[in-house]
């Protein structure tokens, strides 16, 4: 039932205010990958950028309270081992009573790209579905394509792409994060699970929102609204709305929590229950 909700408020998101006019039929985005540099080891360091009308958003990994998040196929591509993202802190926005997270104007997303065989040329095609938000929202898709020969030189958006890399969550010790803990807690539902992350200094505020993600398909980890408890320590509370038919394992180990505001991000790997 929670997930209903969830999914009724991002269609309502999607129909937005009015259809589309003439003048937005164009489209609102553009999607490019652009090369970067080679690392010692043959992978490549490269980026998806999408390019964005003045007014309209795409969104983040996990959009927040309603949105589309992206994914990527990159079956097309030739001599692909894997691939790893490095996402930029997303803004918090707030969308008709929701909070969202996305990006406006553009969103350089850094992808490194190992190859099966780094003395062989690389050749990327990277097939994307995405949503973009005005006043409307639409689902979106887009083909990019490149070829890296081994040991090429940094091209020119090299630059471009550590700049974003500079905009990477903190890590628990960057943030000065000491001790993380979830507990499960019978619901009418199921369950929800509470979260507390402890600093080793005093805190001003607590983030706008803290996102918890989990690779077990069909869980849904509804974004939840923290609150300081004492100087140094946040708390929170998300619902847990398991659509799968069989039964639900959670290893608290695989957990990603990600604690977002003020511009800034912490990124949490693992959360252990409580000592």
């Amino acid at each position: 039932m929670k997930r209903l909700f969830t999914l009724l408020a991002a269609l309502a998101v999607l129909a937005g205010a009015a259809a589309p006019s003439a003048a937005q039929v164009a489209p609102p985005a553009r999607v490019a990958l652009l090369d970067g540099w080679a690392e010692p080891d043959g992978a490549r360091m490269v980026a998806i950028t999408v390019s964005l009308a003045p007014g309209w958003k795409t969104y983040w990994r996990s959009p927040g309270d309603a949105g589309i998040p992206p994914s990527f196929d990159w079956s097309g591509s030739r001599n692909l081992d894997r691939v790893e993202f490095f996402w930029p802190v997303p803004e918090v926005i707030d969308s008709y009573g929701m909070q969202t997270l996305g990006y406006h104007n553009r969103l350089v997303l850094p992808v490194l790209l190992v190859p099966r065989n780094p003395a062989e040329p690389l050749r990327v095609s990277v097939a994307m579905d995405y949503g973009v938000c005005s006043d409307i929202c639409m689902p979106a898709d887009a083909l990019a394509v490149g070829e890296m020969a081994p040991g090429a030189p940094a091209s020119p958006s090299a630059g471009l792409i550590r700049a974003a890399l500079g905009h990477l969550p903190e890590t628990a010790a960057q943030a000065g994060v000491t001790e993380v803990s979830c507990t499960l807690v019978p619901s009418a539902d199921g369950f929800d699970i509470s979260a507390r992350v402890r600093f080793d200094h005093a805190l001003s505020a607590a983030p706008q929102i803290v996102v918890m993600e989990s690779p077990v398909e069909d869980l849904w980890i509804t974004p939840s609204r923290p609150v300081l408890q004492g100087a140094d320590t946040i708390a929170t509370h998300a619902d847990l709305d398991y659509l799968g038919s069989g039964p639900l394992t959670l290893d608290r180990s695989t957990l990603r929590l990600t604690l977002i505001g003020g511009g800034r991000a912490v990124e949490l790997h693992g959360c252990p229950a409580p000592r």
